[in-house]
């Protein structure tokens, strides 16, 4: 999903606020943001399963993310996360 130039300067503004990607240089950050693949999640769907290999940085853009870990008596949530959040 391609941003319009008022939600990518939404997505930097917010990208500065996590330590890895503020302590990167200019050009760096020009390259991931341009490089990033944007998605939509609707509510109640998965972005990935407890076990898999991470291949990608999450940024929290809007709503927010909880994530769970199969339990002895089904799914338990362990975190939420929230705008601005990766």
């Amino acid at each position: 999903m391609a941003l319009s130039s008022d939600q990518r300067d939404y997505a930097q503004a917010l990208l500065l606020k996590v330590h890895w990607y503020a302590a990167l240089p200019e050009a760096a950050q020009r390259l991931l943001l341009a490089a990033a693949e944007w998605r939509a999640l609707p509510g109640g769907d998965v972005l990935f399963y407890e076990g898999e290999t991470a291949d990608a940085a999450y940024l929290v853009l809007s709503g927010s993310l909880a994530a769970y870990r199969a339990g002895s008596e089904g799914p338990e949530r362990i975190g939420l996360m929230v705008l601005g959040e990766s």
